[in-house]
């Protein structure tokens, strides 16, 4: 799922819509945007400003310290966060940040903590696989199987999201 400038994972629609998300299964959300947005350019504070800010009930007590990190050759951080949800549910939160200067992504793994070992690798794995680019538009026409140009439905970048159906042929193409 997308929303925003943040992409939503979950094993199950279920799990996304539920009223506490990582409260009875594991949710991942991962933020992106400019660096410009951010109060500061070093990855662990950043990620301090971001846990303090957090609602995971008792404020979020940091698990050890934020460690420094690389991912994909850019700075970033790491921390495990303990925290409560809304209905008592004591949860564990994986948070990650990458920082490449003008690009920024932190992903928020949560899941109950009596789940987090099922979870806590591959919410790492996730962090790891984050690669950080400037968007680029493509501006060449797309040819059908018959070689024909197909009518392009629009311009998405990432971070857009759409709602749409295939046409009568069955296909449909975007920019």
């Amino acid at each position: 799922d997308s929303a925003g400038d943040c992409l939503i994972f979950a094993s199950s629609q279920e799990a996304i819509d539920a009223d506490e998300p990582g409260a009875t299964d594991a949710v991942a959300l991962v933020l992106h945007g400019k660096a410009e947005d951010f109060e500061t350019t070093d990855p662990v504070e950043a990620l301090e400003v971001f846990v303090s800010e957090m609602n995971l009930g008792n404020d979020g007590e940091i698990r050890g310290e934020i460690t420094a990190v690389t991912i994909n050759g850019n700075p970033g951080a790491t921390a495990i966060v303990d925290g409560v949800s809304d209905s008592g549910v004591p949860l564990t939160a994986s948070i990650s940040i990458v920082m490449d200067g003008d690009w920024n992504a932190i992903l928020v793994g949560t899941s109950p903590t009596d789940m987090e070992a099922e979870y806590l690798d591959t919410f790492a794995a996730m962090a790891d696989s984050i690669e950080l680019r400037e968007p680029v538009v493509s501006e060449e026409p797309v040819e059908s199987v018959d070689g024909s140009l197909l009518e392009s439905a629009g311009f998405l970048l990432y971070g857009d999201s759409v709602e749409g159906s295939l046409n009568e042929e069955g296909t449909g193409t975007w920019q």
